[in-house]
């Protein structure tokens, strides 16, 4: 087993799901797309990456409605003109423009769900990956704490359970890939959050507040939603932080955030210490970089490209 380097005193705050129908793109992925798209200098480009992430921001909120028709995720991912359509000034075009690119009916989010450009065009390219990682077996090193039997991740925790975690360790692998490609993505991710116009909490409670009713009213809902703004703030800056380290200490940072909360999704019934949980994490988290490595750049570039057709095929840009 190898030595886990010491985190201790690194202060990171990772907000993660694992949703059964949010697969999108990683943080450090809808970051790269958006500072490639329509680019402009200094903050807007900063906003455009900041807007270009935050679709996700409801998606941890568990107290509230998230996936369906009716949620959350619904909304920011299917019902993305509404921001842009509020975005009335240039501090609010910026991240209303990288708001738009993330979207799942045509954005960013379709390659990475319904049609990838270079793998797994009839699923995405994250689904047909996360697929592909359901094959991978587990190490001897780590099967030695594991009950006998056990050869892979499905059978710890149920092929439905697996499904869901594969797809997040497909994201996070793309995330870590992603800053080989922008080796100061974790910079432009963290600026990113500090610089993000003040206008924009405010573009989103025009944008949705109406449609928590009746769950909340108006006045409650943008409450709430400033508040999940807010926190979504800051685990991007904590995010963005944790991607300036090195790749094995990002990994094995990212790995350690998500062992904690995997033992709380599934409510500690694995009974597994939480180390041989970032244990197996970061096993799969490494070979979901190894089957993406080699088609990944081109994947993420083609679906640059594609977004850039589908926003001005709209006539949606940044412009002041």
């Amino acid at each position: 087993m190898k030595k886990r380097c010491s985190i201790a005193g690194m202060v990171v705050v990772l907000v993660l799901a694992f949703s059964s129908s949010a697969y999108p793109w990683g943080y450090a992925t809808h970051a790269y797309i958006a500072h490639l798209l329509n680019k402009k200098a200094g903050q807007r480009n900063l906003n455009e990456i900041y807007g270009a992430m935050a679709p996700d921001l409801f998606n941890f909120r568990f107290d509230l409605p998230v996936m369906g028709e009716g949620g959350l995720y619904f909304w920011t991912h299917y019902r993305y003109d509404r921001v842009w359509d509020q975005a009335e000034t240039g501090q609010s075009k910026g991240p209303g423009y990288g708001f738009v690119s993330h979207n799942d009916a045509w954005g960013a989010d379709y390659t990475a769900h319904h049609s990838g450009r270079t793998y797994g065009q009839d699923g995405g390219y994250v689904i047909a990956k996360a697929i592909d990682l359901d094959e991978a077996e587990l190490p001897p090193e780590i099967l030695a704490y594991l009950p006998p039997g056990t050869t892979r991740l499905s059978d710890l925790v149920g092929p439905v359970v697996a499904w869901e975690l594969q797809h997040t360790f497909v994201e996070y692998g793309l995330d870590l890939l992603t800053k080989r490609l922008d080796p100061v993505i974790g910079e432009r991710i963290a600026a990113s959050a500090v610089c993000r116009s003040p206008e924009f909490p405010s573009l989103l409670v025009a944008a949705y507040a109406e449609e928590f009713a009746p769950l909340l009213d108006p006045a409650d809902a943008a409450e709430v939603i400033v508040g999940a703004e807010a926190e979504f703030n800051e685990s991007m800056y904590g995010f963005g932080q944790v991607l300036m380290l090195d790749e094995a200490d990002a990994r094995e940072i990212i790995s350690w955030q998500l062992s904690a909360f995997a033992d709380e999704y599934l409510g500690g019934n694995l009974g597994l210490p939480q180390w041989l949980l970032a244990e197996i994490i970061d096993h799969y988290v490494a070979v979901a970089m190894e089957i993406c490595e080699d088609d990944f750049p081109a994947e993420i570039h083609a679906t640059i490209e594609y977004v850039d057709e589908e926003m001005a095929l709209r006539k949606i840009g940044n412009q002041r």
